[in-house]
């Protein structure tokens, strides 16, 4: 991937190995600055950043709307004379729980003279996708258990997968799932919300929202061979459903 940005007389070019990526890939890549004025600009500096932004809020607040998640300082207090560039490799590593690019927002890359300063800085959107165990996590429930998933995000260490349940579940409306790495392992928490009956003499229907939770070994949930896991994905989800949603099978 590569990407240009003009900030008057400053030239910034971004170059990134790849055009796909998944969590807890290392990013790598060349960032340059070209001094295009006919005067030597001096004290300058050159940065690159990861950064999360939600799409609308983007369209609705621009630049500022993004949330800065981490930054490198490649190079300082240096000065270019007219025509004269500077070349600097960087490495980032991406969090194994880190932003994805959803239908909702993207990670993106930020690189210029200062971050701080929307104006100053280019951005190039970064098609991160989930970590395969993670993916087939989540198809587990789509392909085993007739669940659709209709979104996914994963922020702050916490991926979340939301799912529209089969009729087999008629008192559940919907699922939420929650993946996050803990220091005791990978811990996975189901959330419904669905209806009831009301208690007391009133009765009728009601919201009820229930959870239930459990914390699998890193190794067992995400085994360094990086091949799924998939018959304990299966057994979890055989755990955890039936303590928040009742299966109503169908007769025949």
């Amino acid at each position: 991937m590569r990407a240009l940005y003009f900030a008057k007389p400053l030239e910034y070019r971004l170059e990134v190995t790849g055009d796909t990526f998944v969590q807890g890939d290392s990013l790598a890549g060349t960032l340059s600055v070209t001094n295009r004025d006919d005067a030597p600009q001096t004290k300058l500096t050159l940065q690159l950043g990861l950064a999360y932004g939600v799409y609308k809020e983007i369209k609705a607040e621009g630049q500022r709307a993004m949330r800065v998640l981490e930054r490198l300082t490649l190079a300082e207090g240096f000065s270019l004379k007219p025509g004269e560039e500077k070349r600097c490799e960087w490495k980032l590593p991406l969090e194994l729980t880190g932003p994805v690019q959803s239908k909702e927002g993207s990670p993106f890359l930020l690189y210029g003279g200062d971050l701080d300063k929307p104006e100053t800085r280019g951005q190039i959107d970064l098609p991160v996708q989930l970590a395969t165990p993670f993916k087939a996590f989540l198809t587990t429930l789509e392909n085993h258990f007739a669940f659709e998933l209709r979104g996914t995000t994963c922020l702050d260490g916490v991926l979340e997968g939301r799912f529209k349940p089969p009729t087999s579940y008629p008192t559940l409306e919907e699922l939420t799932v929650l993946v996050s790495i803990e220091e005791k392992g990978v811990k996975v928490e189901f959330l419904s919300r669905g209806k009831g009956l009301k208690r007391g003499e009133e009765g009728g229907v009601t919201t009820k929202k229930r959870g239930a939770a459990k914390t699998i070994p890193m190794e067992q949930f995400l085994p360094r061979s990086g091949l799924p896991n998939r018959a304990l994905y299966r057994d979890l989800v055989d755990q955890l459903l039936p303590q928040i949603a009742v299966r109503v099978e169908r007769k025949g």
